[in-house]
């Protein structure tokens, strides 16, 4: 009986100990949580700002009457340029981690358009899932489609504690417009 006494009265005493947490830490109800940028915020519980990367529109296309496109003189009707959109879903990887995008891809000219998708870096596998080689996004006139891409580093030739500017080329397969965005990435 004594000994549940002393026991409890223990249990009671550290219960009751300040939890004191040391830089860069901070407290979080009865224990510590880092918090590296000193925001007074839990590293683990803040969300991360995602910043959408959207290529430029390319130069004004014309259609000629002849069939033929053009992008030096107007000689019939413009077709817009599209437009593409990349959006991180994990950029902060190790060297044996993959990092994911979500690539969105508009067409504002009328019918459906073929685009092909490939990473301006050898350094970088550009994957999809489920595969397929080459990759090509097919995109109805006027709408937008997405893919998710998957990107694999090669491990003998990147660096740990750096961040990697990868360029992911869209080209349009009928009129061989290219845009290009990059998928910022960093190796922990």
């Amino acid at each position: 009986m004594r000994g549940w006494l002393v026991a409890s009265f223990l249990v009671f005493l550290v219960g009751c100990i300040p939890v004191h947490c040391g830089e860069p830490y901070i407290r979080y109800g009865n224990s510590c949580c880092l918090d590296e940028d000193k925001s007074g915020v839990c590293d683990v519980d803040e969300v991360e700002t995602i910043e959408l990367q959207r290529a430029a529109p390319a130069k004004e296309v014309y259609l000629c009457p002849d069939g033929t496109l053009s992008e030096d003189f107007d000689c019939g009707e413009v077709i817009a340029p599209s437009w593409v959109t990349l959006i991180p879903v994990k950029d902060n990887i190790g060297l044996i981690d993959e990092a994911i995008f979500n690539i969105m891809v508009a067409n504002s000219a009328p019918g459906r358009a073929t685009f092909e998708i490939e990473s301006g870096d050898e350094n970088w596998r550009l994957l999809t899932n489920p595969v397929m080689y080459p990759i090509r996004l097919y995109v109805k006139g006027g709408l937008e489609n997405s893919l998710r891409l998957i990107l694999q580093p090669d491990k003998s030739k990147l660096e740990r504690k750096k961040s990697y500017d990868v360029p992911i080329y869209v080209t349009n397969a009928d009129t061989k417009e290219k845009i290009t965005v990059y998928a910022i990435i960093y190796i922990t």
